[in-house]
């Protein structure tokens, strides 16, 4: 079992520098009380990763000097009529930086499509997040509004038991 503010934790611990360089301010807010489940640490921090440097490059290559990046988790239950899962791990990624155009966003998830200048990114990043999702029997959301900022949302399911698959 592992426990998803943890892998939030060693993330940011991982990130700390860069973000300070860029004078990048975090709030975090970790539901104390998450139950442990079992996922996969190792690809699912490649995730909340990839999401966090992407969130930094993007306050970064705008120039804003107010960079905020908001980070959530929290137990959901589920609502959804047939939903295989009763509850979810969900994970908020948000920050305030110039937002992803929308023309891009219906691509954003296809390997190696970057929204970043030159030799800047390999466009696998949000590719590798949405398959470390899906491997999860989770979801990657996005919602992005041009000039005001980018949240993404993972959500996995909270499991007492192993799957059937795991690899961890």
């Amino acid at each position: 079992k592992s426990n998803l503010n943890q892998v939030v934790q060693d993330t940011l611990f991982v990130l700390r520098i860069r973000m300070m360089h860029r004078n990048i301010e975090t709030r975090i807010r970790l539901n104390q009380n998450l139950p442990d489940s079992w996922f996969m640490p190792s690809s699912l921090q490649q995730a909340v990763y990839n999401i966090i440097a992407n969130a930094i490059d993007a306050l970064a290559e705008s120039g804003q000097i107010d960079g905020l990046i908001e980070i959530i988790s929290e137990l959901i239950e589920s609502k959804e009529p047939g939903d295989e899962f009763s509850q979810w791990l969900g994970l908020t990624i948000g920050d305030n930086g110039p937002g992803i155009p929308e023309e891009a966003r219906e691509k954003i998830f296809t390997p190696f499509y970057t929204t970043k200048a030159g030799d800047k990114g390999t466009g696998l990043g949000l590719s590798i997040c949405k398959r470390v999702a899906d491997e999860h029997n989770g979801r990657l959301e996005l919602e992005s509004r041009e000039g005001e900022g980018t949240c993404f949302k993972i959500y996995i399911p909270f499991l007492t038991e192993p799957p059937a698959t795991a690899k961890e």
